[in-house]
């Protein structure tokens, strides 16, 4: 992706917002979702222990299952959706256009709210306090909460980041009933990650209980209703297919340095290997009932047109 200054950010989100009300962006994001497969809306509920002498034909049978006591349920059909974005904000989106990127997505998933004129917050992790914005109701009140990410200072390099401490912060700052949650990460955590195993010759994820722990803190906490989906940050990895000879890098999370050798074959083989990681993240996701999907960092357009597609 090219540089981007503020003013372009500014009209990449105005030219390129996915706010048509025909095609819901949040929807999309769960549409493996069981409400999608009989034609309805996701309905939001929950749920509190029955009381001696109520009328037991409001008990919930699947929730009294789950929770191991008797449930009762409380229709939040009137209460109106939270939509929240988490954005986990990392040194390593300094490169490659990552951060960009990451603000164009952001900028046209928070249009899309606000599109059915329901409030969007966006919480920003990683830096030395989180950022939360106000209540978004409009594009321009969108375009103010980008600025204001764009001047927030760059977090500091050298400090590994985990989907455990982004899982207990956000459950720390947003309240999760009747949510919407976009989680949005370049997924490149120390505790949670895809490893090459020799011996299965395959990609697997390596700190797979702290995903689930993370997505049952949020996703399934209780009887709260909670929606989630994950959104990954990627560098375009077919730009690297032309890398050759010795190749200085540093990682921007654990500060470690280093020079990798590429041919022609090793860069095919790096390319190919990043496309299996994230695949490997999207099965894993959705095994526990949370839809991913990957943008690359390329020209807004390209981007956008990911996001129409990533959710399907």
């Amino acid at each position: 992706m090219r540089f981007l200054t503020k003013e372009d950010l500014y009209h990449c989100v105005q030219k390129y917002p996915v706010s048509d009300p025909a095609f819901r962006v949040w929807t999309l994001m769960f549409g493996e979702h069981k409400s999608k497969q009989i034609g309805e809306g996701i309905e939001f509920k929950e749920f509190r222990p029955y009381e001696p002498g109520e009328d037991t034909m409001g008990i919930d049978v699947e929730a009294s299952t789950r929770l191991g006591e008797p449930m009762v349920r409380e229709d939040l059909s009137e209460e109106k959706v939270r939509y929240a974005i988490v954005f986990d904000y990392s040194a390593s989106l300094y490169h490659y256009g990552l951060r960009e990127a990451s603000l164009i997505a952001i900028g046209s998933c928070a249009i899309s709210a606000t599109a059915s004129k329901d409030a969007v917050r966006i919480i920003v992790l990683g830096g030395a306090t989180p950022y939360i914005s106000s209540a978004i109701y409009t594009v321009d009140d969108v375009i103010a909460s980008l600025f204001e990410i764009w001047d927030l200072p760059k977090p500091e390099s050298g400090r590994p980041t985990t989907l455990e401490e982004c899982s207990n912060e956000s459950s720390r700052l947003l309240k999760l009933s009747n949510t919407r949650i976009l989680f949005v990460s370049d997924f490149q955590f120390k505790d949670v990650r895809a490893v090459y195993d020799r011996k299965k010759e395959k990609f697997e994820i390596v700190g797979r209980e702290i995903l689930q722990q993370a997505v049952g803190g949020t996703h399934a906490s209780g009887g709260q209703s909670v929606e989630l989906a994950f959104l990954g940050i990627s560098p375009v990895w077919d730009d690297f297919l032309g890398l050759r000879g010795l190749v200085r890098f540093e990682d921007s999370e654990d500060g470690s340095r280093g020079f990798v050798r590429f041919t022609k074959r090793k860069a095919k083989k790096f390319v190919a290997e990043q496309y299996e990681r994230e695949t490997v993240w999207q099965e894993s996701t959705r095994s526990f009932g949370v839809p991913m999907s990957w943008v690359h960092a390329g020209e807004p357009e390209s981007i956008i047109r990911e996001l129409e597609q990533g959710f399907m």
